[in-house]
């Protein structure tokens, strides 16, 4: 939920018998929220550390936190020459800690457990819909406080069930739990609707529960391919005109699925060719989630 992203920073790294320790230090300029546009005048520092540590061949704990440092900024506009749906809305400072368990049954079946809990003080301008030139007026923001997200996976390899691997997994994420890069953590892309949701994108709109199944395949040395399916509910964040009389308000659900084919045409060069389906429910495309289909090849060069 963190760090699936490119950064530029400053990393060190340093590997011991207990286990591996990292830090890195950025200026991003391409955050939801606080860089509107890619505005690299948003001034935020992002500082990151994690411990992954393997204690026996059964037990291991990976323990981190990360951390966005603002300076109170955002683009708001009094002029109203050119508004952003996401100007009315600024983050100054946002922590996250995390801890997670590693056990390890047997070489073939591991059970994993992680958990977040995650801080932010923000705000959001009460008159930027108003007249042209009003006083900014900012107050807390709904998402202002405390979030925690977790997930539980069982992740069982081809050595045992001998044409494939499976992995299991559960999570939940607390509505205004902030994803650094966006929900394209957990769809295709970032949709209109999630960015304008009160502070742009990277803030769950809603309670979430997501259940993912996945598998891997090697058959050989040169191909592989994989498959899995993924059932999302969004609580409150559809809509119904069934559902009037109660504010409308119906859970948003997503079956997400996807497969794919890789070939390893040589140890430094692969290819791999993968399809995604997107399927929203209509209560969700009410209020614009929309279905998405992405057919992707990608070429893998190492050196």
């Amino acid at each position: 939920y963190l760090t699936d992203r490119t950064v530029d920073g400053i990393m060190v790294q340093k590997s011991t018998g207990y286990g591996t320790f990292s830090f890195y230090a950025a200026h991003p300029d391409n955050l939801p929220t606080w860089g509107v546009d890619g505005d690299s005048s948003m001034s935020v520092w992002e500082l990151y550390a994690v411990a992954q540590l393997q204690f026996n061949e059964q037990w291991g704990l990976d323990i981190g936190g990360q951390a966005f440092i603002g300076d109170d900024r955002s683009t708001f506009d009094t002029s109203y020459s050119d508004p952003n749906p996401n100007a009315q809305y600024r983050i100054d400072n946002l922590w996250t800690i995390y801890g997670g368990l590693r056990f390890s049954f047997t070489q073939a079946v591991a059970l994993k457990g992680i958990y977040y809990y995650q801080n932010n003080s923000s705000e959001y301008d009460s008159n930027y819909y108003g007249q042209q030139g009003a006083t900014s007026n900012w107050q807390d923001s709904q998402y202002d406080g405390d979030a925690s997200a977790w997930k539980a996976i069982l992740d069982i390899n081809q050595h045992l069930l001998k044409f494939t691997s499976l992995w299991v997994e559960y999570s939940h994420l607390d509505e205004g739990f902030y994803l650094p890069y966006g929900n394209v953590a957990l769809t295709l892309r970032d949709t209109d609707r999630w960015n304008s949701k009160d502070g742009g994108a990277g803030f769950m709109p809603g309670d979430t529960d997501i259940w993912r199944v996945g598998a891997l395949q090697h058959w050989n040395d040169k191909w592989s391919t994989w498959a899995y399916v993924s059932q999302e509910t969004i609580d409150g964040a559809g809509w119904s005109s069934s559902n009037y009389d109660m504010g409308g308000a119906e859970d948003a659900k997503m079956l997400q699925w996807g497969i794919g084919a890789e070939y390893q045409y040589n140890p430094n060069i692969a290819f791999a060719l993968n399809y995604i389906n997107v399927d929203w429910n209509s209560d969700a495309e009410n209020v614009g989630y929309t279905d998405e289909q992405r057919i992707q090849f990608r070429t893998s060069v190492t050196f």
